[in-house]
């Protein structure tokens, strides 16, 4: 009679390279109560890249003004990743657009800028692409939304009064947001 047992082998975790090991089968045989059995494990080194969030929202923000939210790129795996391009397809977000490479484990912070330019929702897409076997390319959303700023205005413009003794006049300012 003979009885099959199912050796896992597991890559996760390890790094690139070959791992050896010998499988121990113990039994009550008289003559060989151990066998050893060679096992060799070859891990293909991957990258595999990971980013912090997949949808920065930026809120309100002023038309001129901006909004700065960091965006974190790491190397899950266990090969150099090669970031090829990036891209962001609305002109009132930006960051560096200039390829880079990530070591095994290695992070990289992106600052992406929203400025809006209208008023209203306001959303783009920053695409990665790198060489990730099974992300070939990364997108995170952008959001956003550009508000009319406020806008002071004062009437008049100066005040002027004449005043004996313990007199007391009173004059008017009017404040308006013309924004």
């Amino acid at each position: 009679a003979h009885e099959d047992a199912a050796v896992i082998f597991d890559a996760g975790g390890l790094f690139g390279g070959d791992y050896l090991a010998d499988l121990v089968v113990a039994s009550n045989d008289p003559d060989e109560g151990e066998v050893l059995v060679a096992t060799h494990l070859n891990v293909t080194p991957v990258q595999d890249i990971a980013v912090s969030d997949t949808v920065l929202d930026y809120g309100q923000v002023f038309i001129l003004g901006s909004a700065v939210d960091t965006l974190v790129v790491t190397n899950e795996g266990t090969e150099i990743l090669q970031v090829t391009s990036l891209a962001i397809d609305h002109s009132d977000f930006s960051t560096d657009l200039t390829p880079f490479d990530l070591g095994i484990g290695e992070s990289r912070e992106l600052e992406i800028t929203f400025a809006p330019t209208t008023a209203g929702p306001i959303a783009g897409t920053l695409t990665i692409a790198s060489d990730d076997p099974d992300e070939s390319t990364v997108p995170v959303q952008l959001v956003g939304e550009g508000l009319e700023p406020p806008d002071i205005s004062v009437a008049p413009d100066s005040l002027y009064t004449e005043l004996a003794g313990e007199q007391r006049d009173t004059l008017l300012v009017t404040i308006a947001n013309e924004g």
